[in-house]
């Protein structure tokens, strides 16, 4: 299935949210002593070969249940490249209310490069 990692809940894209630049999944890994939320993207390109990070935003919005993460460098995505590069994040999730959206931005172009929900195995 297109947006399922195996052996996880496949990801529903809210209806509401922006139209993402590539494929995007994101669940609550329940395994171990510690919960932690996993974001894997996969995105177009032009063939550059660098290396793409995911990083928590400095600034985080109002809304708590938001995990907002800058992808870098992000002004390499383009909707209609022929290659595709790969990022990645991880971390234990926070005390209080769990994640339910994503929103990935690149900062260079001030664009969203990605809006979706959080799957949970």
């Amino acid at each position: 299935m297109e947006n399922q990692i195996p052996g996880h809940s496949p990801i529903e894209h809210h209806p509401l949210l922006a139209q993402s630049i590539g494929n995007w999944h994101a669940f609550i890994d329940l395994a171990g002593t510690k919960d932690h939320i996993v974001v894997d993207g996969e995105f177009p390109t032009n063939g550059e070969k660098v290396g793409f990070k995911l990083e928590t935003a400095e600034v985080q919005g109002i809304n708590q249940t938001e995990l907002i993460l800058e992808l870098t460098p992000g002004n390499l995505v383009h909707e209609g490249g022929k290659h595709t590069g790969k990022a990645h994040y991880k971390e234990l999730t926070k005390e209080g209310p769990s994640y339910k959206t994503i929103l990935v931005k690149d900062i260079e172009k001030n664009r969203v490069i990605a809006n979706f929900k959080v799957g949970q195995e």
